[in-house]
This record gives structure tokens, sequence and C-alpha cells, in this order.
């Protein structure tokens, strides 16, 4: 799987500000031809792509946390993915609900794409050994 570059991070979090904006100016329906394609470049980009987090451990034979690590960054992941098919799912509707959407949109902005917690999760291990830490970098599968 390919890495993702913190440049198209920063451009997806764009995309979904001007959502963002679309939904609170009111011009989610003049714009949702333009917002259904993001959304689903968005949608694309987070199947293929691999998330990377920093975590740390002290011994080769102790690092059975970095496995509920990376599955909690699985399961992060799957959550974006299907947040995100809920608001191209809400926005297609006829009458879609604006403050669900809204809801979505801003919490995966203010997390960037829920990856802060995640990372907060794994910063608050703590090595109760007298070994070093050493760095590991933990990706999510697919």
């Amino acid at each position: 799987m390919p890495m993702y570059t913190s440049n198209q991070i920063a451009e997806i979090l764009q995309k979904l500000q001007y959502i963002q904006h679309c939904i609170e100016e009111g011009t989610h329906k003049e714009n949702s031809a333009i917002i259904h394609v993001i959304t689903e470049e968005i949608i694309v980009f987070i199947r293929n792509y691999d998330f990377m987090y920093h975590a740390e451990y002290a011994l080769e034979r102790n690092m059975l946390h970095l496995d509920h690590y990376r599955n909690l960054a699985n399961q992060e992941k799957a959550r974006l993915l299907s947040d995100l098919e809920e608001l191209q799912r809400e926005l297609n509707k006829k009458e879609p609900n604006l403050k669900r959407s809204l809801v979505l949109v801003t919490g995966m902005i203010e997390t960037e794409l829920y990856k802060d917690s995640v990372q907060k999760k794994i910063n608050k291990w703590m090595n109760l050994s007298r070994v070093p830490d050493r760095q590991f970098k933990l990706y999510t599968n697919n």
C-alpha cells in the first residue's frame, strides 16, 4: 500500500473545509455534483492509502500493545470511511440532514481524519521497564 504525504492530507482537509463551507452557506444543492466528486475522491484515497502512526516499545519480546494500536488504527480508518460514505449519502438526499452532515465534516476536520484520536491513545503508553524506548512506525492494514 502506498503511503500518503502531509500535502495530500492537507489537500483532503481543504476539500472537507470546502464541503463544510457549502453546508454552512446553504450552497450544497448548487454544488452537489462537485461535493459528490470530492467525497468520492476522498473515499478512494482513504481506501488505497495507509495511515502511519509513531509508537514506542521497550523490548522485542513485549510488543503486544502494538497489535492493539494497529487494530485501533484500522478501526478508526473504517470509521472514517463509514462517515465519509454517510456524508455522501446524506448530501445526496432530496432533503439532507445538514446538522448531521456538519457534525461529520467538522469531526473529520478537527481530528485530522480521526488520526489525532489514535495518536493520543498511542502516546498514553508508558514504558515501565528500565530499557530505553524504541520507535516503531505503525501502519494501517486494508
